[in-house]
């Protein structure tokens, strides 16, 4: 069976565990098993505050794996574990690194498999771009702060009452549950660019190879007998 389809399975299922993780977090479904103590600034501290930061982690985290993917699928150069969403689509300034060479163009591979026809391609790199330094970009910083720092939710900010701490972010809980729904968006949109421009990418081959065999995918559940009731899948369902 071909890596991809267990690299769908895995990106979907890791997308649908995010976002099941932030249903439950703002729904207060998640059970408290700890104690804290109160910082006096209306910080909330809990279970349910803690799976919120994570699922906006894991939401993000899907992006960098969709680059990983895409590299191994369609032959991109660079290494499929060492690849990161933002930086996968486009020349990068040879000094640094960070910084997208100027002006803006695609990689080598990237380019040629647009100029035949691959759209889905360029919804990725324009997506990439508005993550990297655009409109998109706040979310990849909280996605870096729940990661490599702390975050606190507030009932509400409230000025000099916090003390400011360099390894400590501060948001309203409203506004981080907002924030994780556009996150939740734009790892949703990224996934069925995806789809797309492999799709794009195996009607290509198959109208530049002629006939090729059907291969017949049957559902994971129904292998492992834990739905009899799901029937086989083919690519055309």
């Amino acid at each position: 069976m071909p890596a991809m389809f267990a690299a769908w399975n895995l990106l979907k299922s890791d997308f649908l565990a995010a976002r099941w993780l932030a249903y439950v977090a703002m729904k207060g479904l998640v059970p408290e098993t700890g104690s804290y103590s109160d910082t006096l600034d209306y910080g909330k501290y809990g279970t349910g505050q803690s799976v919120l930061i994570i699922a906006q982690k894991a939401t993000l985290d899907v992006l960098d794996k969709i680059a990983a993917a895409a590299t191994d699928y369609l032959g991109l150069s660079g290494n499929p574990r060492k690849v990161y969403f933002r930086s996968r689509w486009h020349v990068m300034d040879v000094k640094e690194r960070r910084m997208f060479a100027s002006p803006l163009q695609w990689q080598p591979e990237v380019e040629n498999e647009i100029c035949l026809g691959n759209a889905g391609l360029i919804a990725l790199s324009e997506l990439a771009y508005d993550y990297a330094g655009g409109y998109l970009r706040s979310k990849k910083e909280i996605r870096d702060s729940a990661t490599h720092r702390l975050i606190v939710l507030h009932e509400m900010l409230i000025r000099d009452k916090s003390n400011p701490v360099d390894f400590l972010e501060r948001y309203t809980e409203y506004d981080f549950e907002r924030l994780l729904v556009e996150s939740l968006q734009v790892a949703r949109a990224a996934l069925f660019y995806f789809h797309e421009s492999v799709t794009t990418h195996e009607r290509r081959l198959r109208r530049d190879i002629g006939e090729v065999p059907v291969l017949s995918v049957p559902s994971h559940h129904l292998i492992r007998g834990e739905d009899s009731n799901i029937q086989g899948l083919t690519p055309e369902e």
